[in-house]
């Protein structure tokens, strides 16, 4: 399909409304940008929400950035959830895997471990070049159940951030969830994570300037996000999942993001697509009008619980990934030799944390 279907919310008409002068927050294009209208599907409000395409880096992005972000966040957001430690069991089963794909110590009953696949996040790890001894920052972490995963690995190094928690939170072995934004974190870390962040972040650009700032001489940063432009955007319009309106408050395409790291002296090392069937599934439950956090197994259509119809489109997201057209994406990222440090402002606070290749 060339163009989004039910892209505006006036039943019939799919074609988006022209918005010519307004500037793309990412490249600056003025010409031709496009205006949509997308419902709030999470929770099931239906509230409304202007958005702009930008017909040169095709990125989407929020007209009007809501005042108080932090209230999108509330009652039961699913990043917010209270984390309970695993089963001992699974713990050990944990550890097994990050000493074997991760550490270098290899006991008896390694021999298991590659009959159950490379986990995401060892995964993202090893093809960032870094081991267990590696120091982490996890930005926008929520909080914090990637670090603890990770914690359950064998990483020893982790830090976590956000500024929508209620509160520090302190999980034990040194692994700490920080209320705070980006500015104020210091520090030397050898892998930062923007996990389905950067689509949240209201600045992204002074973001990635001061993550830039926070790596070490070798580190990467990982950014984990959706994707526009994307045979699920083309496909679903509005009832592409992945919007996520008004909290997606940016979704890049690879075009925007790749001019948003250079602007921030980043350079690309790789990137790979991670599409799942969940952009199927959920744009399935958006077109039926079924709110996505209160959603229940039992209670889908039969349609949406048939095993068959899953596997197709877990094939099929696998497909889009290898052709680099799935919903969403990993983008390795590394400081550009030549950018010095952004100044430090006066009110980024100290943070306690010790610093321990190449894709």
């Amino acid at each position: 399909m060339d163009r989004p279907q039910s892209v505006s919310l006036s039943p019939g008409d799919r074609e988006p409304a022209s918005t010519a002068g307004v500037a793309c927050r990412i490249c600056g294009n003025r010409w031709g940008n496009a205006s949509y209208e997308f419902r709030e599907r999470m929770f099931g409000s239906a509230e409304s929400f202007r958005y702009i395409g930008c017909a040169e880096c095709g990125c989407l992005q929020i007209a009007d950035t809501p005042e108080r972000l932090e209230e999108l966040y509330r009652n039961g957001y699913y990043s917010m959830a209270t984390r309970r430690r695993g089963a001992s069991s699974r713990r050990l089963v944990r550890r097994l895997m990050g000493q074997y794909w991760v550490g270098e110590a290899r006991g008896p009953l390694s021999a298991i471990v590659p009959l159950m696949g490379l986990p995401a996040p060892l995964e993202w790890v090893t093809r960032a070049g870094k081991g267990l001894d590696a120091s982490i920052l996890d930005v926008g972490c929520g909080s914090g159940a990637l670090l603890l995963v990770l914690r359950d690995y064998g990483f020893r190094q982790l830090l976590g951030s956000d500024p929508f928690i209620d509160h520090d939170l302190h999980y034990g072995d040194g692994l700490k969830i920080l209320k705070r934004r980006t500015r104020e974190l210091s520090g030397r870390f050898d892998l930062i994570m923007m996990n389905h962040t950067i689509e949240h972040v209201p600045d992204p650009l002074s973001d990635l300037r001061q993550l830039r700032d926070l790596l070490a001489p070798d580190g990467c940063l990982l950014v984990r996000t959706p994707l526009a432009g994307t045979f699920a955007w083309r496909h679903y319009g509005a009832d592409w999942v992945q919007l996520d309106p008004p909290r997606h408050l940016y979704v890049h395409t690879r075009e925007s993001l790749g001019r948003l790291a250079a602007a921030a002296g980043l350079l690309p090392l790789a990137v790979e697509f991670d599409s799942t069937e969940f952009q199927f599934l959920g744009s399935e439950l958006c077109r039926l009008g079924i709110p996505i956090a209160s959603r229940r197994s039992t209670e889908l259509p039969p349609f949406l619980r048939d095993r068959r119809r899953i596997q197709t489109w877990r094939t099929l997201a696998k497909l889009l990934n290898a052709a680099g057209d799935g919903d969403q994406a990993c983008f390795y990222l590394r400081r550009r030799s030549d950018v010095s440090d952004t100044p430090e402002p006066e009110h980024a606070k100290s943070v306690d944390h010790p610093r321990s290749g190449r894709i």
